[in-house]
């Protein structure tokens, strides 16, 4: 049995980013075509951009929906978090 993460347990991820327990989260067939695109040296930055995202809509939104192509292409264009999260920000 895996310790991952379903995609669909996002209190659990939100747990995770919150406390950067680093804990794996299991990857749809979407997110993991989109990996696929990626050389290995960026898949940390995508998934990065996807937990934050993740976690980001279901604040926003209720529910975490991602556009997996959409991140895997602004990783190809340069994406990479390099700024200091401000004070209200959920994921400071």
């Amino acid at each position: 049995m895996s310790n991952a993460i379903p995609v669909n347990d996002l209190d659990a991820v939100e747990k995770s980013l919150r406390t950067g327990a680093g804990v794996a989260v299991e990857i749809s067939p979407k997110q993991a075509k989109a990996e696929s695109r990626l050389p290995p040296d960026m898949i940390p930055d995508f998934r990065r951009l996807v937990d934050e995202y993740r976690f980001l809509t279901k604040v926003n939104n209720g529910a975490g929906w991602v556009a997996y192509a959409v991140l895997a292409d602004l990783v190809r264009a340069g994406w990479r978090c390099s700024a200091t999260p401000t004070v209200d920000s959920p994921l400071k």
